[in-house]
């Protein structure tokens, strides 16, 4: 539902789940952590960050006791806390916390995917828009390499996500009026 833009009736059924699940398994169960993370994600949606925020940080705090610091799981929640924060931080401060957060999830997504994942590539796409949003170009156009490299020879060059990738680096480069090369990964990222 939530995929379809129907966020009131998600945010009923997520977090009914999570009743339930709280109820049957208990507050320190993984199950109950991803439904915490659920309702997390589509109150993210609807803008309501300080309560997706408790969402996902309830959510962490249970995976990291249940699962430990270096589950993929885990790192999901480092990125939905990454995510949230990122779309509506304006600080620097939120920024950096967001950069910590995404970096973590790297961290765990590269030991335990490796490098030539798509989910690892993300990661770096991540960590390159807080770098951006910092304004810290030169950082953020290398992590944002990283991940192209990754998804065009995991995804192919005409993946959606592939295009994302052209178009980050893009913005950077129309950033520093080298339009030249914001030319170049338009075209890349229109083809």
């Amino acid at each position: 539902l939530s995929q379809k833009g129907q966020y009131k009736e998600a945010l009923t059924i997520d977090r009914k789940a999570l009743t339930i699940r709280q109820q049957a398994l208990g507050e320190d169960h993984p199950d109950t952590a991803t439904s915490y993370n659920n309702v997390g994600l589509v109150l993210s949606k609807c803008g309501r960050v300080s309560y997706a925020l408790e969402m996902h940080r309830k959510c962490l705090k249970i995976r990291e006791k249940t699962l430990g610091k270096n589950h993929l799981d885990t790192a999901r929640s480092y990125n939905s806390i990454g995510n949230s924060i990122m779309i509506f931080g304006t600080k620097n401060e939120e920024y950096d916390e967001a950069l910590d957060m995404h970096q973590k999830c790297l961290r765990i997504r590269w030991e335990a995917l490796g490098e030539g994942h798509p989910d690892t590539a993300s990661s770096y796409n991540n960590i390159g828009v807080v770098l951006f949003r910092k304004r810290q170009y030169d950082e953020a156009l290398r992590m944002y390499r990283k991940g192209l490299v990754i998804r065009e020879k995991a995804l192919g060059k005409d993946h959606p996500n592939t295009a994302k990738a052209y178009r980050n680096i893009c913005q950077i480069h129309e950033i520093r009026e080298e339009y030249e090369g914001s030319l170049k990964m338009y075209e890349k990222c229109q083809a």
